[in-house]
């Protein structure tokens, strides 16, 4: 993806697409691209709110949910990208409260818990990176965003790396506190290890720690749906030849909710989320792989303007 957005600097992915495969399929990709930053968004809020729903709100409507949360990413995502850059750098103090909250599950953990390492063997290993990948993903944004970051190419590359290890080493910490807290036998059976292991904490000052981790958790998650909600809604624009950002927001944000009500059973997201997973390897790895090879083979390069 940096390497795309390093050959074409001043482009985002929706004007790459045409220039590189041509009107017709550049116009099909668009599309496919749109439809998949809104699925990838409407999974968001539908998981979320699900566990929302589980620890806190049991007796709300999950179409009420899913109004509050898409409605507070709507009124973000309607200004300019700075404005929305700003506010994912003014909540990162609250990734360092999550962890701390976290870490004091150490208290009572047992390191043995983790051992043998590898036991499950690498073939299982790997089979749990692939199911985990939906977690991970956000990076894609770069795709976007590429033309309006300032800095040079080596820039971004180190700012887009840091931005991803820290996710990376956020979960992997969370992962390897639930281990060490709960027992295997009693992992498999844990659908939510991390809430549940802060409801087992006591704290002198506080009840009920994993409702305020929830609470925190949902701003940290709304950054996550305002990025597919604005990709989506770049995407629009660009298929559709508009110019008013704030009401194909609008648009795209009531579509999301739209698509939200509709999988409500549960075996229904887990197969919404398979399927998501599957696909997305497509957007983030093949696509992006293609557009590299066939620009360099054909020695395209942009360097026009775009307004972000």
């Amino acid at each position: 993806m940096w390497a795309v957005g390093k050959r074409f600097p001043t482009a985002t992915l929706y004007e790459i697409l045409p220039q590189v495969f041509g009107k017709s399929i550049g116009t099909l990709l668009k599309v496919a691209y749109t439809a998949y930053f809104i699925t990838t968004g409407v999974l968001i809020v539908v998981r979320f709110g699900s566990i929302l729903g589980k620890w806190a709100f049991y007796k709300t409507p999950s179409w009420a949910i899913y109004i509050l949360m898409i409605a507070l990413c709507m009124y973000l995502v309607q200004e300019r990208l700075r404005t929305i850059a700003r506010f994912f750098v003014l909540i990162n103090i609250l990734v360092v409260i999550m962890i701390a909250m976290a870490a004091y599950a150490y208290t009572k953990a047992n390191l043995l818990y983790i051992l043998p390492i590898g036991q499950a063997g690498w073939q299982n290993i790997i089979k749990g990176v692939y199911q985990a990948t939906d977690a991970m993903l956000g990076f894609e944004i770069l795709l976007v965003v590429y033309p309006f970051v300032e800095g040079g190419s080596k820039a971004i590359l180190k700012a887009a790396s840091i931005g991803n290890a820290m996710s990376v080493l956020l979960y992997t910490f969370m992962v390897f506190t639930s281990l060490a807290f709960f027992s295997p036998p009693v992992m498999e059976l844990v659908p939510e290890p991390v809430l549940y292991m802060l409801r087992a904490l006591t704290f002198e000052l506080i009840e009920r720690p994993d409702l305020y981790f929830l609470t925190i958790w949902m701003v940290v998650v709304t950054t996550a749906l305002m990025s597919n909600l604005y990709m989506a809604a770049t995407g629009a624009i660009r298929l559709f030849g508009g110019t008013n950002h704030r009401k194909t927001v609008l648009w795209i944000g009531s579509l999301f909710f739209l698509i939200a009500l509709w999988p409500q059973d549960p075996f229904a997201i887990d197969a919404f989320s398979r399927f998501n997973i599957k696909i997305s390897y497509l957007f983030i790895l093949t696509i992006p792989l293609l557009i590299l090879v066939v620009s360099s083979v054909r020695g395209m390069r942009k360097t026009g303007g775009v307004e972000p």
